[in-house]
C-alpha cells in the first residue's frame, strides 16, 4: 500500500488536520466545542473567509465513527448562513457524541450513514456550536487587534486565533495507507 497521509501521532487534531487538508485551509481553522447533558460536540471548522465549492472538506463522526448524515451536513452549512458567499461551503472535521441508543447505525450496511433519534436536538446542537464558535472568534479577533498583549503576533490575527483557541485533550493521529514503520 502507498502512504497517502501520515501525521505525526502526537495527539492533535491540529496536526492531523494539517496533513489531511490543504494548507489555505488548516491554517485558518478555529476550534469548536459544545457540551450539554445529551450532546457533546467538538472539532476544528474554518473560519468565516475559509469556504470551499463543495462539501468535500466536511467531516463528520458520531461516537467516534466516520459517518455522513445529512443533518450534520445541514447543521453545519446553517451555522455560516449570511457569513459565506452563495455556493460555497464550509469545511471542518467535527465529533459529535451522543448516547449510542440515540443513533440507528443500520441505515447502511457499511454503517456508514446514521440517524439521529433526535434529529431536531443534533441539529440544534451542531449549529448553535458553530455559530457560538465563529462569534467568540470575531469578538477575539477585534480584541486581539484593539489591545495586544504579551507573546501575541501583532502582525497576524490569525496566529492569534490559531495559538489561543486550540486546545484538546483528545488523541488525535492520521496514518491512511501502509505503516511507514512497517508495523
Amino acid at each position: 500500500n502507498k502512504i497517502m497521509y501520515n501525521s505525526p501521532g502526537n495527539g492533535s487534531l491540529e496536526d492531523a488536520v494539517k496533513v489531511v487538508f490543504p494548507k489555505d485551509v488548516s491554517g485558518k481553522m478555529i476550534e469548536l466545542r459544545y457540551s450539554t447533558q445529551d450532546i457533546s460536540i467538538h472539532g476544528l471548522i474554518g473560519d468565516a473567509t475559509c469556504s470551499r465549492s463543495d462539501k468535500s472538506k466536511q467531516v463528520f463522526f458520531v461516537n467516534k465513527r466516520l459517518v455522513f448524515n445529512p443533518t450534520l451536513s445541514k447543521a453545519f452549512s446553517d451555522g455560516y448562513k449570511n457569513i459565506l458567499e452563495l455556493y460555497r461551503h464550509p469545511v471542518g472535521v467535527v465529533f459529535v457524541t451522543v448516547d449510542p441508543s440515540e443513533v440507528d447505525v443500520n441505515i447502511h450496511p457499511a454503517k456508514r450513514e446514521i440517524k439521529f433519534l433526535n434529529q431536531t436536538m443534533a441539529f440544534r446542537a451542531l449549529r448553535t456550536s458553530i455559530q457560538n464558535s465563529l462569534n467568540f472568534t470575531n469578538e477575539s479577533t477585534e480584541t486581539a487587534s484593539n489591545d495586544m498583549v504579551d507573546n501575541v503576533p501583532t502582525n497576524n490575527t490569525n496566529d492569534y486565533q490559531k495559538h489561543t483557541l486550540f486546545s484538546t485533550t483528545n488523541n488525535y493521529s492520521v496514518t491512511i495507507g501502509k505503516n511507514p514503520t512497517g508495523a
